[in-house]
């Protein structure tokens, strides 16, 4: 499912983190149980890898029922797959909710002190997070 068979000769010191992380989330889908924790699954992955991740965790939950809880930074990977986000601020439950009504400049100001620009994604008609850079003497936007 995440093919981690090619991996199976390597000692785990020699995996790089994106395969790392891609033998624990099979580890966690092999023990086939009904509800799953994830922490930060798409981390160390490529894009591609992180995209796979949540289709198949979407196929496990509509095809075999499953409840999984996952941790995730990256929102926009989150908003087309999950039913319901939650948002911590110090440790507190800040919003939750609908993906796609959760996600506003305010929100995101507040939760994670990051300036957005937010549009609809043109193919999933879904909100798209685009961070705004903070302002650098040293950075120079070229037009």
């Amino acid at each position: 499912m995440v093919e981690v068979l090619p991996l199976q000769e390597k000692k785990v010191a020699h995996l790089s983190g994106g395969e790392r992380q891609r033998v624990l989330i099979a580890r966690a889908l092999a023990q086939d149980t009904p509800l799953l924790f994830l922490d930060e699954p798409s981390s160390h992955l490529d894009l591609n890898y992180g995209l796979e991740v949540f289709e198949i965790l979407e196929k496990l939950q509509k095809e075999k029922g499953k409840t999984i809880l996952a941790t995730e930074h990256n929102i926009n990977l989150v908003v087309p797959y999950a039913r319901k986000i939650i948002f911590l601020k110090d440790g507190r439950i800040q919003a939750q909710g609908d993906p796609a009504a959760m996600i506003t400049r305010d929100r995101i100001k507040d939760v994670f002190r990051a300036e957005v620009d937010i549009r609809e994604n043109r193919y999933s008609k879904l909100p798209e997070i685009s961070l705004i850079p903070r302002p650098s003497e040293k950075r120079r936007v070229e037009e």
